[in-house]
């Protein structure tokens, strides 16, 4: 297996993880919303992008909850994480078997409305089912991400 495709492996199990908690502030963006969830022969992604209509401590919170889940998909490849309040980067075990392997979760927080006192979210979103091309999820998981139109985009 090519450090691409642990890689690959491990992005999986952390949207399906995060997806399992069913939370509607978190929406899935970027090329690895269309590698894992759409198109089986996108271009391998290097890391996670979200919108989060919270704040980033909600949001590390958020993948702490996740963790335990997380870690059970991707145990074959050793999964660690650095969750900070600023900051989350998951390393893993690569094809070498060394623990070497980083990725980066990014958040883009969705400030409060100053008049209307809450967070707004106009950016078009759906569900999308998180592709098990490697046999490791088991039930079937739905995340929420841009449309498809939305992240053509973006990009």
């Amino acid at each position: 297996m090519t450090d691409h495709l642990a890689r690959d492996r491990v992005l999986t199990c952390v949207i399906a993880g995060l997806g399992r908690l069913d939370d509607p502030r978190l929406v899935l963006t970027g090329g690895t919303l269309l590698r894992i969830c759409g198109f089986e022969h996108y271009r391998f992604s290097e890391d996670l992008d979200f919108d989060w209509l919270g704040s980033r401590r909600s949001f590390a919170k958020v993948v702490r909850r996740a963790w335990p889940e997380i870690r059970s998909l991707a145990r074959s490849h050793n999964p660690a994480a650095d969750i900070s309040q600023h900051s989350v980067r998951i390393s893993h075990d690569g094809a070498d078997g060394r623990h070497n392997n980083d990725l980066k979760v990014d958040c883009n927080v969705h400030p409060v409305h100053p008049l209307l006192r809450r967070r707004i979210y106009n950016r078009p979103n759906c569900i999308w089912k998180v592709r098990d091309r490697y046999g490791d999820l088991g039930a079937p998981t739905l995340i929420r991400g841009l449309t498809l139109e939305s992240v053509a985009a973006s990009k």
